[in-house]
């Protein structure tokens, strides 16, 4: 590809808009034979099951839809809902006390496709980790998220002294 400027230096070079709060960094090469869709029903976030330590019932909160792939007895809309079971005391009060979190549904971090990222961003070191091929090895992408949310924020390259790209900088923050 050519392009190369015959200065070293950092360069702006445009801007990304961010509406899901995180990004993605991959070949687009890969977009058609490596990127996977999900399920429509599938949450694009993990939900996680809460079992209560006495009844052994199951409690979720489903602000994010209820995926196929996850099932609890009782379904509860935000976490100020109040709870029958519980006379009324909301998931807030209730979780600290009388619960005992547990995985639901499948994993997906890693994955190349919106749920995967989503597990990556919300379950990674630093909100960020790594894509995985189809066939499980690292290096079709990385995801990175917990940088501050939705916005429209810069990118700039950094160059050598031969017009090189060094460097690919997405700032979040200005230092």
């Amino acid at each position: 590809m050519s392009g190369k400027r015959s200065q070293a230096g950092r360069f702006q070079i445009g801007a990304v808009g961010v509406d899901s709060g995180q990004l993605i960094v991959a070949d687009p090469c890969y977009i058609d034979s490596e990127w996977t869709r999900t399920d429509k029903d599938e949450s694009p976030v993990p939900i996680v099951i809460y079992r209560d330590r006495e009844t052994k019932r199951t409690y979720a909160c489903d602000a994010c839809g209820r995926p196929s792939d996850v099932k609890a007895d009782v379904w509860f809309r935000n976490w100020q809902a109040p709870l029958a079971d519980y006379g009324g005391r909301t998931a807030e009060k209730v979780r600290p006390e009388n619960w005992v979190e547990e995985q639901a549904g499948v994993d997906r971090q890693g994955e190349f496709n919106y749920r995967g990222v989503c597990h990556t961003t919300l379950k990674g070191e630093h909100g960020s980790g790594q894509l995985k091929y189809k066939l499980g090895h690292d290096g079709v992408g990385v995801a990175c998220g917990g940088f501050g949310g939705d916005g429209v924020y810069p990118v700039y390259v950094e160059t050598d002294s031969s017009g090189t790209v060094k460097r690919l900088i997405v700032e979040f923050q200005e230092e």
